[in-house]
């Protein structure tokens, strides 16, 4: 949505605008290298649907995957300043903690390419929103997709919304009725497994500490 700048095409439209003043710059993201921040469960998935597109994947994690594993989703380790000065697309994949709280900051930000695009579907605070709002509003790289805040609800006052090179969503990337269907029965499905004895799946690791 981002790079094809729907929002913006969809505003020209309903404005009588047929293509705006002028043709936007789109680009496909095939051939993009996206950097995944986490690699996860989530991030994984977001792994294996990336290269579908095309997409060279690399990967930061505070815990680097065994080289086999990296081999079986086709990812490449980068260090996390590496990570951000060298991919196009960043996407976020992270828990909410001490460590992970504002990883993205006015430094951070400052390394990603001009053309490049954040994506966070973690947790807000995992990026600084005003250090964020700053390089957005300075044109510092093309544009932002989020789907969390620092304060959820936003503020109706929130600078973000004042933008053209962001999408905006409330916290609803995951949730669809297919995927509620899979959480309940996956839920049930673990309830047994414990009643049984045997270990839960789909935990949290921080949990597990």
């Amino acid at each position: 949505a981002v790079s094809r700048q729907l929002i913006k095409q969809h505003a020209n439209v309903v404005a009588g605008r047929w293509r705006g003043n002028a043709t936007p710059r789109l680009h496909e993201v095939r051939g993009k290298t996206l950097g995944i921040i986490g690699m996860g469960t989530i991030g994984k998935k977001v792994a294996r649907l990336a290269q579908a597109f095309g997409m060279p994947v690399h990967y930061y994690d505070i815990a680097r995957l065994p080289e086999d594993q990296e081999d079986l989703l086709n990812v490449r380790f980068r260090l996390f300043r590496e990570l951000l000065r060298t991919s196009d697309i960043v996407s976020l994949h992270v828990p909410l903690n001490a460590s992970t709280r504002h990883m993205l900051g006015a430094r951070e930000l400052a390394l990603l390419q001009p053309e490049a695009i954040l994506i966070n579907t973690s947790r807000g605070p995992v990026i600084d929103e005003v250090a964020l709002h700053a390089a957005l509003a300075a044109g510092a790289f093309a544009g932002a997709g989020l789907d969390v805040f620092d304060q959820e609800p936003p503020p109706a006052d929130n600078p973000l919304f004042n933008l053209d090179n962001v999408v905006l969503t409330a916290h609803m990337a995951g949730p669809t009725q297919e995927s509620n269907i899979s959480r309940l029965r996956n839920a049930f499905d673990n309830v047994q497994r414990m009643e049984r004895g045997e270990a839960p799946l789909w935990v949290v690791p921080e949990l597990l500490a």
